[in-house]
């Protein structure tokens, strides 16, 4: 994918933002036929080409977010309807190997460029069914912040803010009965331990930023994002959608100066549920059906 386009995309990213519309909502909501994945493997993308295939299947109006690769969807049985458009997506891959000048291994950095089909895009495919999560929403974001790896000291006080302090690796929480909802409360709790991920002990993210200064607005919008990933995965985002949306709206002008602030912020949101979630991917889903 090429800077131009990265930059179309950015741009496109704004736009929902200043129309009001969380781009990564609709995906990420409403299961696994919702989510951006591979139909054929089942696995979701992430970072930047989850949020890419949703802003398209949000502007396209598709009603699932299945895609498959050209290959995918001849596998299924299926074919490209006449006259529809890939999406093209990115994924990397690194690879190690040796230097022969130092003899220290390294790591190489490789991009492949695919483009895939949304399912809507096609007819005749056999998509395999897969059955709905039962799930208890407040139990599932519990879980998430329990089990989180090296999770920081947490301090549910009754208080008038929540914060994260890095000089003592601190989460501080008004307590649940302040909030109008346990989501609310789980929802404040993601974004505060998405701070905590910057941590030189985590991800070792730059957290110095003063209030207002481009740094700040870039670590709240990754901890805002993460905190949507987080809300999605446990199914409770249409429960804080307004206050999200509020939130993101704060730094719509911002991102109007500089658009692929967001992509960037969606990659290191992405790295942070991850880690909150103590996952690790190993290939993106589009090289699977390669």
């Amino acid at each position: 994918m090429s800077q131009d386009i990265r930059d179309q995309i950015a741009a496109r990213f704004v736009e929902a933002l200043n129309a009001g519309t969380i781009p990564w909502r609709k995906p990420w909501s409403g299961g696994t036929t919702g989510r951006p994945h591979n139909v054929t493997t089942r696995k979701p993308y992430r970072g930047t080409n989850a949020l890419y295939l949703g802003l398209v299947q949000m502007v396209k109006d598709y009603p699932t977010g299945q895609w498959a690769t050209f290959k995918g969807v001849q596998s299924l049985g299926g074919r490209v309807l006449k006259g529809e458009k890939a999406t093209g997506i990115m994924f990397w891959k690194f690879l190690k190997t040796t230097d022969k000048t130092t003899g220290r291994e390294k790591t190489i950095p490789l991009v492949k460029h695919f483009n895939v089909f949304n399912i809507a895009q096609t007819e005749g495919c056999k998509v395999p069914t897969v059955p709905a999560r039962e799930v208890s929403p407040i139990a599932a974001a519990e879980a998430i912040v329990a089990n989180m790896p090296k999770r920081p000291t947490m301090r549910v006080v009754e208080s008038t803010s929540a914060h994260y302090t890095p000089s003592t690796d601190t989460v501080t929480l008004p307590l649940m009965s302040q909030f109008v909802n346990a989501a609310s409360y789980y929802a404040t709790a993601f974004h505060e331990l998405a701070h905590s991920t910057g941590h030189a002990s985590r991800l070792d993210r730059s957290l110095d930023g003063s209030f207002g200064s481009d740094p700040y607005s870039r670590e709240e919008l990754i901890a805002e994002m993460t905190s949507a990933f987080l809300s999605a995965e446990c199914n409770i985002l249409d429960d804080v959608e307004d206050n999200s949306k509020a939130y993101v709206q704060h730094w719509a002008a911002r991102l109007g100066k500089e658009p692929r602030l967001i992509l960037d912020a969606a990659s290191a949101a992405q790295k942070a549920a991850d880690y909150i979630l103590n996952v690790k991917f190993g290939e993106e889903a589009a090289a699977d059906d390669e």
